[in-house]
């Protein structure tokens, strides 16, 4: 990150020595019409207007700190990235034969092809969606045997909203965006909002409209609350288990409204 830094502002020296005889030509010229024109000309001179000149400094110097902050926050969740993918990769495996006739009975049901579905071993009810181009639902031996038929279906559905609206992407990018400017106000407060919402436009999928809720619900009890851990925040997956309180209470209350500026503060 230092070396990338380094090379940036060399980059941006030579930049400027490069362009500085055009750009002072041409503002000699323009100062010189002005003066030619109204006798104004003076004004426009860096030496009469120190404080333009070290206002454009601070201002450059300002905007390279913030171009190697962002590009630091890029290649720490690229490495996330790449490493959950590796770990997930290792822990892929063929669907039990058992497992694998409910998997295939389900999907074909909802007409959900079944290559964008990937058995991982792993003792947890985990399931999620990955991938930034070519997202796929990944789901635990342990949980695919857990689930009903009717709990799968609700499951997949509410994965499968994930790939059709990208939001492993959108969610890297809104990261990636939450983390750059993070001195804006409120910023963080609504990229959770955000996610949540994501969330729960993936339940009104699942259950129909809200209208069949039961078998979402209690996928959602026997899912696993995964450890948030830094990895997984930065590497742009879409947990089922994600904001577990807000979406069961509106599973379970046709009127209840998620008060995610209150919920998200210590969920997330």
């Amino acid at each position: 990150i230092m070396f990338l830094g380094s090379m940036f502002l060399l980059f941006l020296v030579a930049l400027a020595r490069l362009l500085a005889p055009k750009y002072v030509s041409m503002y000699q010229s323009f100062s010189g019409s002005l003066y030619a024109l109204c006798g104004c000309g003076d004004v426009l001179a860096i030496s009469n207007r120190p404080g333009v000149f070290l206002g454009l400094i601070i201002f450059g110097i300002t905007l390279a700190i913030f171009f190697l902050f962002f590009l630091q926050r890029l290649i720490v969740m690229i490495i996330a990235s790449k490493q959950f993918a590796q770990t997930t990769s290792k822990n892929t495996i063929n669907t039990p034969k058992n497992l694998h006739k409910k998997l295939q009975k389900v999907t074909e049901r909802i007409k959900l092809s079944e290559k964008k579905i990937i058995t991982i071993q792993s003792d947890g009810n985990e399931v999620f969606c990955a991938g930034y181009f070519f997202p796929k639902i990944y789901i635990s031996n342990t949980f695919l045997n857990t689930l009903t038929e009717n709990e799968l279906e609700a499951v997949l559905l509410h994965e499968y909203q994930h790939i059709v609206s990208r939001d492993p992407l959108k969610h890297f990018l809104v990261k990636l965006f939450a983390y750059g400017f993070f001195f804006l106000p409120s910023l963080k407060l609504l990229t959770k909002q955000y996610f949540a919402a994501a969330e729960i436009a993936a339940d009104e999928r699942a259950t129909n409209g809200f209208e069949c809720k039961i078998s979402l619900a209690r996928a959602l009890c026997k899912a696993l609350v995964e450890n948030q851990q830094v990895q997984k925040k930065l590497a742009g997956v879409c947990y089922f288990s994600f904001i577990m309180d807000e979406r069961i209470r509106t599973l379970q209350y046709d009127t209840y409204r998620p008060n995610l500026k209150t919920s998200l503060k210590t969920r997330v």
